[in-house]
């Protein structure tokens, strides 16, 4: 009975609908040729995400890769961080892209790749995979946010799992169904899937949608939340702060340890800000520094050199 319950699971592409019914669950019992039937519907046509526009990939040459083939840092005994493939994996296509959308807003980008590694757990936060929403944005008034889910959870790990084609690498054993509640955040995947249960894998499968669906984020992330207008006054008091600091020292000053400093401490570690825990600034830093991210950003922006070449 199992074994046929692991293969209906394996042929579904991707999870129209995760909460169990009558119809449908995952131990025991049939799963629906209904919800099967709709999962598959929702796979037809294509779709783009036109939030942003963005430039050619960054192209990754390297003599040296890792298993995961990704490229090997030459500066991990400098930089700890840059010896693992997840931390590599999150900034190779990001990184560009991230340094020119925020020295056009007159943000430090070393800040803004460590909070994106802080809030998204690396890229691996089950939110953000599924999302997009890789700095944990909440939603605003119009905004389209992840709904309440019921997903397998490994009782070891306590990995989501919303790739139901994962699953047949488990024993039934190995995991159990859990609630999720509504993420209150903003899901940036196509307009027919955004807020809806379906195709929770959709980013997986569509890599560079994904890295479209990231920018769009960092971009609401600079233009809407870090704001002169922003409703948050240390959001607001942040981008004045920026905004002094450029026209005084020019956009080489958004490359200084200095300035990311600032800027961290500005929108987080106290009430109404972005993150109100006293630790958050710190564990910002942190990753600036292990990651040698003032090294990564600065060098690629002034002196114009690929990710490769810095990495």
């Amino acid at each position: 009975m199992w074994k046929n319950i692991v293969f209906i699971l394996v042929v579904i592409p991707f999870c129209h609908s995760c909460t169990i019914n009558s119809e449908s669950t995952y131990q025991g019992k049939k799963v629906s040729d209904t919800v099967a039937v709709r999962a598959e519907d929702s796979l037809k046509g294509t779709v783009s995400i036109k939030t942003v526009t963005i430039n050619q990939p960054v192209k990754l040459i390297s003599n040296t890769s890792s298993s995961a083939g990704m490229p090997v840092s030459q500066n991990s005994d400098k930089f700890r961080m840059r010896r693992f493939d997840h931390v590599t994996a999150l900034y190779h296509r990001l990184a560009k892209h991230t340094i020119d959308m925020c020295v056009e807003q007159n943000v430090p980008p070393a800040a803004v790749l460590a909070i994106i590694s802080l809030e998204s757990g690396w890229g691996n936060g089950y939110i953000g995979q599924i999302t997009g929403n890789i700095l944990s944005l909440g939603k605003r008034k119009g905004d389209r946010e992840l709904p309440a889910l019921t997903l397998p959870v490994i009782k070891e790990t306590k990995e989501v799992i919303f790739d139901l084609k994962m699953l047949s690498k488990y024993d039934s054993s190995e995991w159990e169904m859990q609630r999720r509640p509504a993420s209150l955040k903003k899901d940036y995947r196509p307009i027919h899937l955004a807020g809806t249960t379906k195709n929770l894998a959709y980013f997986k499968y569509h890599p560079d949608e994904r890295l479209q669906a990231r920018l769009a984020c960092i971009g609401d992330f600079l233009n809407i939340f870090i704001s002169d207008k922003s409703r948050i006054a240390a959001y607001r008091k942040a981008k004045v702060t920026m905004n002094d600091i450029v026209a005084k020292n020019g956009k080489e000053a958004l490359f200084t340890k200095e300035t990311n400093e600032v800027f961290i401490n500005a929108i987080g570690g106290r009430p109404n800000t972005f993150n109100f825990r006293e630790t958050w600034p710190k564990k910002v830093v942190n990753v600036i520094n292990n990651a040698g991210l003032v090294d990564l950003t600065s060098k690629m922006y002034l002196e114009g050199k690929s990710f490769v070449e810095v990495w």
